[in-house]
């Protein structure tokens, strides 16, 4: 319905983001942990950008459910 939108693909693009920039962050923290040790609450970081990710493919799924068609 609306996916050839800017304002729909900038939407869409900046899901995207989101989930690539956390997946990002959290594979450096996993596979070079020198990081973490620079973080008291290492873990409540980590769930932070777990819950990025998932809220950013909800969000993406209501917008393509919702509009995309």
């Amino acid at each position: 319905m609306y996916s050839e939108n800017l304002y729909y693909k900038a939407l869409e693009s900046k899901y995207h983001a989101e989930i690539a920039e956390s997946k990002a962050v959290l594979k450096t923290f996993f596979e070079k942990d020198v990081g973490v040790a620079d973080h008291a609450e290492f873990l409540k970081v980590f769930d932070d950008y777990v819950s990025k990710i998932a809220s950013a493919e909800e969000n993406l799924r209501a917008l393509q459910e919702h509009f995309g068609w």
